[in-house]
């Protein structure tokens, strides 16, 4: 579900105050959503069937639109399209429950992803419907929940956060919400500044992006906060004192007298390595952008073998997530990378080489923290070739 509001020139007959054009998006799956409405109202709705190859039935899509105008005017057209919201609120959750059984829809997948993808979005666009007030500003005065707050923005924070991994209930204060989940201890708070430019601090600011330099980061825009918001939690899942914590939880019993018996150990590290990568990276390549999860490797940066404790083997600092062919030229010393994250080549590989391997000047690993350092430090140091 998505709704999008926006200035409109046009006007609804009764209101003399400017137009806001609202436009609500739902996606559906069970064929009994045609049955539930007589489509297509001209002017205000519609239903189109759709082709996500991924989704593994028939589905559509339905649009509704009006021009709010105020909230004194109870316009036709918007209480229509509240109507449909709530008929269809039942093949939206269908839609949900097929697009998360997709390969896509699996990385995707958040405690309450239901509740705060379709409930919390589903409140938000029956209140925009019903002509609650859209403001571009936080409010100055008391609003619905007492937190200072415009509701439709707050409801929509409280949805960035559960579809970001802060699964627990958020608190308010004013105009700052605080956003906490069971898989970690830091809290992140969200300072609302305008309806869409915030200010992101966190408990602990190591977990902030590395653009948070000042132990804050001001974010503009929804998505930016998105954004964010999801970088912060996953590096919080996955400090490395946790992984390795799991590590040792996981391992406690395993006897490990015998090779096969320590190899054994070694891949429930490497299962967990891997997991805590996938997590941080947001399943993609750092280097591409790559984002088949069967296709990236989980890289050390500093090899398995040569690393002095369990804490640097699941180190997630100690890992970038690349691409094969990426991760074929690293682990074998052939490139490298710079503390900026810049592509550094060995000596020996040629530029007719390079160019046969496909290698790209504008190839970098973006978002590095400085924990990252003493790990490519090492790398350059002992692994990048120099001869051979």
């Amino acid at each position: 579900m998505t709704c999008r509001v926006g200035p409109t020139s046009t006007q609804e007959s009764g209101s003399n105050s400017p137009s806001t054009r609202v436009y609500l998006r739902l996606l559906l799956a069970g064929a009994d959503c045609l049955s539930k409405l007589a489509l297509p109202v001209s002017g205000v709705a519609e239903i189109q069937e759709m082709d996500y190859s991924t989704v593994g039935a028939r589905h559509w899509c339905y649009e509704g639109w009006f021009d709010a105008g105020t909230d004194a005017v109870v316009t036709a057209g918007r209480a229509l399209v509240a109507e449909h919201v709530a008929a269809l609120r039942t093949n939206h959750h269908a839609f949900l429950n097929l697009a998360c059984q997709t390969p896509t829809g699996k990385l995707r997948q958040k405690p309450n992803f239901a509740r705060f993808h379709s409930e919390a979005l589903y409140e938000y666009a029956s209140a925009v419907a019903l002509g609650a007030p859209q403001r571009t500003t936080v409010a100055t005065g008391a609003t619905a929940g007492g937190n200072g707050v415009n509701p439709l923005v707050r409801i929509r924070i409280e949805k960035a956060a559960a579809d970001s991994g802060f699964e627990l209930a958020v608190s308010w204060s004013d105009a700052t919400a605080t956003l906490r989940s069971v898989q970690f201890p830091e809290s992140v708070s969200v300072r609302c500044i305008s309806s869409d430019v915030f200010v992101v601090s966190a408990s602990n600011p190591a977990i902030l992006p590395q653009m948070a330099e000042a132990g804050a980061v001001e974010v503009p825009g929804w998505s930016a906060l998105y954004d964010v918001l999801g970088k912060t939690a996953a590096t919080a899942r996955t400090l490395p004192d946790r992984v390795a914590q799991q590590f040792i939880q996981q391992t406690a019993r395993l006897p490990q007298s015998t090779e096969a018996e320590r190899w054994v150990v070694q891949r429930v590290g490497q299962d967990l390595f891997r997991r805590a990568l996938l997590d941080y990276w947001q399943g993609r390549c750092c280097v591409t952008g790559l984002a088949v999860e069967g296709l990236l490797r989980a890289s050390h940066i500093k090899p398995w073998a040569k690393c002095d404790s369990v804490e640097e083997r699941l180190d997630v600092f100690n890992g970038l997530l690349l691409a094969p062919h990426i991760d074929a030229l690293f682990d074998g010393g052939w490139i490298s990378f710079s503390d900026e994250g810049c592509l550094l080549t060995a000596a020996t590989l040629t530029p007719e080489v390079s160019a046969i391997l496909g290698l790209r000047d504008d190839w970098i690993v973006r978002d590095l923290k400085p924990a990252h350092r003493r790990y490519l430090t090492f790398h350059r140091l002992h692994c990048l070739r120099r001869s051979g």
